[in-house]
């Protein structure tokens, strides 16, 4: 079971690899389908855009061996804290920043965390941090810190009409309605999507 694991793992990682070369060289302009990076994401794997992203830059700093001890949430959570402080860093100094050459030198296994537990700052490495310490760290705010309110899914006839809309139109995939005090909000609308989901919505007669 531990080998076929470990097989599963390198097979992953291969891929995103591969996923991540077509991305950051743009080569999914030749595929004529899906000349766009979120579409020849779409099309070519079952994840959405954000988490191709994310498992890309995983599998470029992270060996399956690393991948199987630190799990990926863990990793994807330690490049962002990383990225961040040397895009600081580069700022100060004002030179060029490349997040994919920075992420490629980063080494997991000497990355240390200074954490509070029991009242006391512990210094701590990426196999101890616990997810909820290094979300903490990424966001800058205070582990157990409750995420504000997201608006529910429409409830009204007129949101509901307007989820309906986008749900049957496939070039407006992926894209989400929520409702709060009567007002709608969309999330996860692409670039590309914008005048498609502007026209869907220009057609819809809504009750005052």
């Amino acid at each position: 079971m531990e080998v076929a694991e470990y097989d599963e793992l390198r097979g992953w990682d291969r891929r995103w690899e591969a996923i991540g070369t077509v991305l950051y060289k743009n080569l999914f302009v030749l595929d004529d389908e899906a000349p766009t990076a979120q579409s020849w994401v779409e099309k070519h794997t079952s994840e959405t855009y954000r988490t191709a992203i994310r498992n890309t830059r995983v599998a470029l700093v992270a060996s399956p061996e690393e991948e199987r001890r630190y799990k990926t949430s863990k990793i994807d959570l330690a490049i962002t804290i990383e990225l961040k402080k040397q895009l600081k860093a580069a700022e100060q100094a004002k030179v060029a920043f490349d997040p994919r050459a920075a992420a490629e030198k980063i080494a997991l296994s000497k990355l240390r965390y200074s954490v509070k537990r029991g009242g006391k700052e512990v210094e701590v490495d990426l196999a101890k941090i616990t997810p909820d310490e290094l979300r903490a760290l990424a966001t800058g705010k205070p582990v157990g810190a409750k995420k504000p309110s997201k608006p529910s899914a429409p409830k009204s006839d007129e949101g509901r009409k307007v989820s309906s809309a986008i749900a049957k139109n496939k070039n407006l995939s992926g894209i989400t309605v929520a409702e709060r005090d009567r007002q709608l909000s969309f999330e996860g609308v692409r670039y590309d999507q914008v005048p498609e989901l502007g026209r869907t919505l220009s057609k819809l007669s809504l009750d005052e």
